[in-house]
């Protein structure tokens, strides 16, 4: 299954891979329906001889596992095929090019976030990795019949793998058929056994390694890491959980704080096990000098002795293994004593007025004139701190880094350090922060278009026309999300319209040419670009190609080990913006279409949006909810499961306060008559279009609605669906935009999307 909800598969006595699109419809993307040798060209003309397995990538690249050709295909989204690994001839695998090395009939194959292919190479014994550049290696198996062992999972044999799967964080899962197991390999090439008691029978519920299993030829890994596998000889799926306090998680981030030498130190890290007792300790690395750590509770204290940087990795340890967190630790020296500094000379060169659109300066606070205490040495310009006494609207790091948030008198307090004997000496800056220059573009009133060749197209095409380049010496933020899902980009379109820019969507294994060029337009001297999402979402790569484009600007990652907490660090980055005040939004993680009107609508209301599991309540958003709405007063539900799954966590006030429609189109029109509502009540003229523009995306359209949405909450205007490829707009829409009475309405995506019947009929509802 694609991100999309698009259901693909290997029908093997056909010789063919099948597509069931979201509609029901079925669809033939290769194979002839013939046996035969694949040839490069288009896949519906190639042949296939017995497919056994198939996977698509977060860019809609489908893999075939062709297993009778002993070949690995690929099925670009333009519908052309090529050979990615594999000559043709059954033999045993080699490292180096994979179109250079032979396979055995390999059965099964799946793709990870970053465009690794892994292959059940049934024959060879094996499973083998084919990296976007073409090369395989081999990560388990000796080619050698066996049992599996622990350990190096080079080091182990298999027994005919039919199936393979990968999950989130990159660890493979092996369905070990012959030998009646599935294993895991883990991200560092450790194998172990997770089901199975290496003997045919039938399967009982209870501990998984003591289950038996009957040839399981099938297995797969969900977002929460829980294990399916299809057990054939049994005639059974079954599922494999891994109840919290199994295997230890460390839930303490990076840590942040700084130690001072000859000041004692106390750090608790904090890790979940289910009530499994946790053994912690040093794997790697050694902890600054003076500093212990208990291996009972996990803490870390002592008076360090030398100041200096120490890497070590911590690890927490039950009886069904492990978790590491990697830490680095800066001691600082003890600082020096310095003696109080008069107020009048204590002095800045910071601006006295600023636009919001240049976002941050420098304070280049100074403090001179010292004279000496009897306790320590003057030291002319002595340490300063800084405090922001209006964090709504800037903050201040420990350098003097303002970040302008909104508009109003900045204040921040600047302390010079000095004796206990002398006391402290501060004084309070003020800048003036004033409203950046116009930051969207003046569009012409009625209908228009706003459509790309394809989904990363239309998100550069929606910032070329809405975003104008910045006037010199300024510069634009930019958000930037995968192109292959859409979760991360259901809370981005909020940040996106907080930080003033859009939302661009690029392949998340390179930084598309259109993203790139609108990158390079809108980002000066300045300006930030956040990335969505982890390394899985968008690669290494795609970091590394937009840090090239800006540098000496900033580059800031906001995501997560899963779509929820991607979502709360999506929130956290907006509020540092906006400030912690606004509703909090909760719409479903699973389905999109609840959620893409959400980003224009929070955006209004100084809002965030989180996401929920469908119907259920996630760990991430559970915590972020605890930490900014204790009370329950601000988080409303948008749609039917999330108002299900407010309902089931206790959170009565969400559900009470949902925004629920009988569908989609309703949903999105409830909002729009809110935000319409919300504008009508600060407006000062009873006659004039309170709304200027509205926006129109086709529902079943994610990634065209989303950067709408972006460019919506700019606008401040609504977002309204309809049905993808429908010539008629639901009643539901209908109604909303006549009673916008906007000046124009903005259709995101092309004829497919939104035909030309119903945009017309959307522009003849603007003055209805």
């Amino acid at each position: 299954m694609d991100g999309a909800g698009n259901v693909y598969i290997a029908d093997t006595s056909n010789h063919r891979i099948e597509k069931v699109d979201t509609f029901g419809q079925l669809s033939i993307i290769a194979g002839t329906g013939t046996a035969g040798a694949p040839t490069a060209g288009p896949a519906t003309s190639s042949a296939l001889y017995t497919p056994s397995g198939v996977a698509v990538d977060s860019a809609g690249n489908v893999y075939i596992a062709d297993t009778s050709n002993h070949r690995i295909e690929k099925v670009n989204t333009s519908g052309q095929l090529s050979i990615i690994a594999g000559t043709g001839t059954a033999g045993a695998p080699t490292a180096g090019a994979a179109t250079s090395s032979t396979l055995s009939y390999p059965a099964g194959v799946a793709v990870d976030g970053a465009g690794n292919v892994y292959i059940a190479d049934t024959n060879s014994y094996r499973i083998e990795k084919v990296n976007p550049s073409g090369q395989l290696s081999i990560i388990a198996g000796t080619g050698r019949q066996g049992a599996p062992t622990a350990g190096a999972a080079t080091s182990s044999t298999l027994n005919q793998p039919y199936g393979v799967g990968v999950d989130g964080a990159g660890n493979v899962y092996i369905a070990d058929t012959f030998n009646h197991r599935i294993e895991k390999v883990d991200t560092s090439g450790q194998l172990s056994v997770i089901a199975g008691a290496g003997t045919t029978g039938a399967a009982t519920a209870g501990a998984a390694t003591s289950s038996a299993l009957s040839y399981p030829q099938g297995v797969a890994v969900d977002g929460a890491g829980n294990v399916y596998i299809a057990d054939t000889g049994n005639n059974r799926i079954e599922k494999v959980t891994f109840p919290v306090g199994m295997l230890p998680t460390i839930s303490t981030p990076t840590m942040s704080q700084a130690p001072v030498v000859g000041t004692a130190y106390t750090f608790g890290a904090t890790g979940s096990a289910g009530g499994s007792t946790i053994t912690w300790s040093i794997s790697a690395g050694s902890l600054p000098a003076g500093l212990a750590l208990n291996t009972a509770t996990g803490a870390i204290t002592g008076t360090p002795t030398t100041a200096g940087t120490s890497t070590f990795t911590l690890m927490a340890t039950t009886t069904a293994g492990y978790d590491t967190l990697p830490a680095t630790l800066t001691v600082n020296p003890a600082p020096a004593v310095v003696a109080s500094l008069p107020q009048q000379q204590l002095t800045s060169s910071a601006p006295k007025s600023l636009s919001l659109g240049a976002r941050t300066f420098a304070l280049n606070a100074t403090a001179t004139g010292s004279t000496p205490s009897s306790t320590g040495s003057s030291t002319a310009g002595g340490k300063l701190n800084y405090t922001a006494a209006t964090p709504q609207i800037c903050t201040v790091d420990s350098s003097g880094i303002v970040t302008a948030l909104k508009a109003g008198t900045c204040t921040v307090t600047v302390t010079a350090a000095a004796t206990t004997t002398n006391g402290l000496t501060a004084k309070n800056l003020d800048i003036t922060i004033t409203a950046p220059e116009a930051s969207v573009a003046a569009l012409p009133t009625g209908p228009q278009r706003f459509a790309g060749s394809e989904r990363v197209a239309t998100s550069a095409d929606i910032a070329a026309k809405v975003f104008p380049t910045p006037a010199a010496g300024t510069s634009r933020d930019v958000v930037i999300a995968t192109a292959g899902s859409y979760a991360d980009a259901l809370a981005g379109s909020r940040l996106a319209g907080q930080v003033g820019g859009p939302l661009l969507l690029t392949n998340g294994n390179q930084l598309s040419e259109e993203a790139a060029a609108q990158v390079k337009r809108l980002v000066a001297a300045g300006g930030t670009v956040y990335l969505l999402g982890g390394d899985k979402a968008l690669s290494d790569a795609v970091e590394k190609a937009t840090g090239d484009l800006v540098s000496g600007d900033t580059v800031v990652r906001v995501g997560g080990d899963t779509r929820f907490e991607t979502a709360a660090a999506i929130a956290d980055a907006t509020v540092k913006k906006a400030g912690d005040v606004g509703p909090i939004y909760l719409v479903t993680g699973k389905d999109f279409a609840d959620g893409v009107s959400v980003g224009a609508y929070a955006q209004s209301t100084g809002g965030v949006v989180l996401l929920t599991d469908g119907e259920k309540m996630p760990a991430a958003t559970a915590a972020y909810l605890k930490d900014h709405d204790p009370t329950g007063t601000r988080a409303v539900a948008i749609g039917g499961p999330a108002k299900t799954a407010a309902t089931t966590a206790g959170l009565d006030g969400a559900a009470s306060r949902a925004v629920v429609g009988a569908d989609r189109y309703e949903t999105s029109a409830k909002l729009a008559a809110a935000m319409k509502a919300s504008a009508s009540s600060s407006s000062s003229s009873s006659t004039s279009s309170v709304v200027a523009s509205v926006g129109l995306a086709g529902g079943a359209s994610w990634s065209d609605a989303l950067s709408g949405s972006a460019a919506m909450a700019a606008l401040g205007g609504p977002l309204l669906l309809t049905p993808t490829g429908s010539d008629s707009v639901p009643p539901s829409t209908a109604t909303a935009l006549s009673a916008l009475r906007a000046q124009r309405v903005l259709a995101f995506g092309g004829t497919s999307a939104i035909p030309a019947a119903a945009y017309d009929r959307a522009g003849a509802l603007l003055n209805s």
